[in-house]
């Protein structure tokens, strides 16, 4: 079954950036942009709609990637302030760079439990959960 609000989300994720025909078209753009910027730009080919856009490089969502000078945020990819870093504990470790960050993941963890756990009341396919 197809989630229509994921497949919105993506589009427009996809058409509000301007395409590049080419990879060497869309790394040179790239380059001028990580120069513009003084941000590392990448160039990466687009499983929409089949070309090439250019973005900030940020970790898949659910991972903390380790970088020179500290760990990126899971949700956005920035780094994480060294005091953020600081505050937190072994026990509580921060994952997010901000109070903002941190309340949109938790939202997004609920989310994904509440959709497991329909998944699971709705048991295996083709199973009617009634019976004659």
């Amino acid at each position: 079954m197809v989630n229509v609000s994921d497949t919105l989300r993506d589009y427009r994720r996809c058409l509000r950036k301007r395409r590049y025909q080419t990879r060497e078209a869309a790394e040179q753009k790239a380059r001028k942009a990580s120069t513009r910027t003084g941000e590392v730009i990448h160039s990466y080919h687009c499983g929409l709609c089949g070309l090439w856009h250019i973005g900030k490089q940020r970790p898949p969502k659910g991972q903390t990637i380790e970088v020179p000078g500290g760990r990126l945020c899971w949700l956005c990819g920035d780094p994480i302030p060294r005091e953020r870093l600081e505050k937190s504990s072994h026990a509580h470790p921060t994952f997010t760079c901000s109070p903002r960050c941190s309340k949109l993941r938790k939202r997004f963890l609920a989310k994904q439990r509440r959709m497991k756990k329909a998944r699971e009341d709705l048991g295996p396919k083709g199973s009617s959960g009634t019976s004659s």
